[in-house]
């Protein structure tokens, strides 16, 4: 029996399927052992390794080159902001011990008020109170407590008839809330009663109103309703530098520090060169608020 020839052409041997599939696998095998890089590298040339280096260091250069570099102005600012922070941190600290040392003390004189009263020193628990009063930090409550203090002493001394008590403590009033005194006036509601009051006690005992260093003596042929006026009038004028001119002067010393601290930040480069316009602007400030300083404390 005659076999057929194959489709191949005559004569030409069949292909079995495990033939096959053995070159498919080792083709595979070859174009994977191509691929990897460890396999690969020892048939590159040396030239085109040193072309592919050449290559990566071109690019990374250009990467860095690309990304952009910090300016010498942010770098400056950079600077000053970090030294704006460490002089904000500092003056908070200081600030802190300030309120922290008027509030204890505030707080000790008039601890210690309460106890000359209790033994029975008025006088000193006056001073003491008054003290208190003395150390004002705006939304202290010693401070307040000591105001009340003095004014219910001095109403329960005018009470027993013990006048100089009375007028001392009112004067005690009167004269911490000037002393305390800045663009206000703190516990400015006690300082009527204490005007109204040392006018009354004043023009009631001609002694004390004698012997009292900022009034007058007693007017020959004067009523006490007279006395009592004229002691008002003269209570009610309010001692001290004018708010006004107290503000121009604290305005031209903010300006005269500024100009001085423009001059020391921008003034002069990092290569100790002048900058002519920041030098000139910074004396401008300088001289500007020199003048205003001066003014001010002269005319308050």
């Amino acid at each position: 029996m005659t076999r057929p020839p194959d489709k191949d052409g005559p004569g030409t041997r069949p292909t079995s399927v495990k033939t096959v599939a053995t070159k498919a696998a080792t083709t595979e095998a070859a174009a994977t052992k191509a691929a990897t890089p460890e396999e690969a590298a020892p048939h590159a040339t040396p030239t085109e390794a040193t072309i592919t280096e050449a290559t990566i260091t071109e690019a990374t250069i250009t990467e860095a080159a690309s990304q952009p570099s910090p300016r010498p102005r942010e770098l400056h600012r950079q600077a000053l902001r970090r030294k704006l922070a460490a002089a904000g941190l500092i003056l908070s600290v200081c600030t802190a011990v300030v309120v922290t040392r008027a509030v204890w003390a505030g707080m000790r004189a008039l601890a210690n008020g309460d106890a000359a009263l209790q033994q029975g020193h008025t006088a000193d628990a006056v001073a003491l109170w008054r003290r208190a009063a003395h150390w004002y930090v705006p939304g202290s409550s010693h401070v307040g407590v000591a105001y009340q203090r003095l004014e219910g002493l001095a109403r329960e001394a005018e009470d027993r008839g013990d006048t100089r008590n009375a007028l001392a403590a009112w004067r005690a009033i009167r004269g911490a809330i000037f002393a305390t005194r800045s663009f206000y006036l703190p516990y400015e509601s006690y300082l009527e009663p204490a005007n109204r009051n040392i006018a009354r006690l004043m023009a009631a005992d001609a002694g004390a109103s004698a012997a009292s260093n900022d009034t007058p003596g007693e007017v020959e042929g004067e009523d006490a309703s007279a006395r009592e006026a004229r002691h008002y009038r003269l209570l009610s004028r309010h001692p001290g530098p004018s708010t006004g001119w107290a503000a121009v002067a604290l305005a031209g010393f903010a300006i005269w520090l500024g100009g001085g601290f423009l001059f020391t930040i921008r003034g002069i480069t990092r290569d100790d060169k002048l900058v002519p316009s920041t030098a000139g602007y910074s004396g401008i400030l300088v001289v500007m608020g020199l003048l205003m300083w001066m003014l001010g404390l002269y005319l308050a």
